[in-house]
This record gives C-alpha cells, structure tokens and sequence, in this order.
C-alpha cells in the first residue's frame, strides 16, 4: 500500500493534480489488466523470467518490467551473502536488505557517494546496477566522457572471486555508452540486447544491429531498447 501512495504521489507531482486524475485510474486498470491477462515472461541469455508487473512507475509499460524480474531473481539466488547496489531502484519494489550506494538520492541506509571514490572495504558476491550507469559522468556538471568505464571497471575490483555484476542500460541514452558499443570497447563482454515490441510491450532479446540506432524516450525517460550485462569474476 506504501507503494502504491508514493506511485500516485509520483504521478500527480509529475503531471499535475487534473491530468494525474485521469492518468491514475487508467494506469490501475493497464495494470490489473497486465497481471491478470498478461502473464508472460521474456528470455535473456537462454534464461526464462516472469514480467516484473507494479502499479509504481507503470513497470508494465517500460523496461521496469525486465530489469526488476531479473535484479529480485538474482537477489532471491544471492540472499544472505555480500551485496552491493549503485542507484538506489530495487528498494522502490524488493526490500532492501543490502548496501545501496547513490550519489544523489536521499533515502533511509543510503550511501551518497561518487562510486568512484567509495571505499567498502569489503568485496561483494554480487554488484547489481539498474539503469543508472548512463548517468555516471553523463548527467553530472561537468560532464566527464567515458566515466561509465571507469565506474564499471572499478565494480569488477569491488567484486569477491566468483562474484557477478549485473547491469542495465538503455540503449539511445548515453552517447558516449553508444559509441564504445559501436566501436567494441564496452567494458563488458558478456552483454545481451533487450527491444520492445508490440502494442503490449513485450521484450525480446535481439541482435545488437537490430537496436544500436534505437533511441530512448526522452520526455518519459523510458527506454525502447535496453543493454543487460554480466560479468563473473573468475
């Protein structure tokens, strides 16, 4: 219930009290609709995952969907172990019982700090990073290129041996991110494309060529096509 008083909050602050009255009630019903009719999964790497389907942020109609089933199932795999997340987005939906580093976020047990400098004195089993990598030095003043790369190869240090990373980026964001695909220096290997399809907002796992032209949604930031990475420390 908590989460649904701050998804309506959410909505009338960003659209206004008239035009979140109507955009409210339509977003209750797409999301019955979508839990009761829709209940489907999509695959990344050979792995099937339900849709992740919540009223907050309308994760039925955006990549939300994806990143979330996939951050709970890992995070459901890793319970009780050392866990690390930079951008605090899980504890919107998952209870958070691990260390959440963002830079600019307030939140009760968040850590603001600059991933870069942040020092745990610990390694983690796992690093997960949902949609927030494409800020990192991008929407920061001022802008630093290719600072993503460093954040990320400093996440590899941060992991324990057998550790994983798991990140999400969308596609069409982050021109600095787009070009170190296209040229083949993205700092992780092992990277799977997700593109939305259908008027019901299905997700399929797609060949890079077939998203690297594909641009974000700027006025609604949600993505139309979306990089999901791993990376497992030998």
């Amino acid at each position: 219930m908590k989460q649904v008083i701050k998804s309506i909050k959410s909505v009338i602050k960003k659209e206004g009290l008239f035009r979140g009255l109507i955009i409210i009630p339509l977003r209750i019903i797409q999301y019955l609709y979508y839990k009761t009719f829709k209940k489907r999964s999509f695959t990344v790497g050979g792995k099937a995952y339900p849709y992740f389907y919540h009223l907050r942020n309308a994760t039925f109609l955006k990549e939300r969907a994806v990143e979330i089933a996939i951050g709970i199932d890992l995070l459901n795999e890793y319970r009780g172990k050392s866990i690390l997340e930079v951008g605090n987005v899980m504890d919107q939906y998952y209870p958070v019982p691990h260390d959440v580093v963002d830079k600019y976020e307030k939140g009760e047990g968040v850590i603001n700090e600059d991933i870069i400098t942040y020092k745990p004195g610990k390694k983690y089993d796992l690093i997960i990073t949902i949609s927030t990598m494409e800020h990192v030095g991008w929407d920061e003043t001022p802008r630093t290129k290719d600072k993503f790369i460093a954040a990320l190869n400093y996440l590899k240090e941060l992991l324990d041996k057998g550790g994983l990373l798991f990140v999400t980026i969308p596609i069409g964001y982050n021109d600095d991110i787009d070009n170190s695909l296209r040229e083949k220096k993205f700092p992780l290997s092992d990277v799977h494309y997700m593109k939305k399809t259908g008027k019901d907002c299905r997700w399929t796992e797609s060949k890079y060529e077939e998203v690297k032209d594909i641009k974000c949604n700027l006025k609604y930031l949600s993505a139309n096509a979306l990089l999901v990475g791993f990376y497992k420390k030998a």
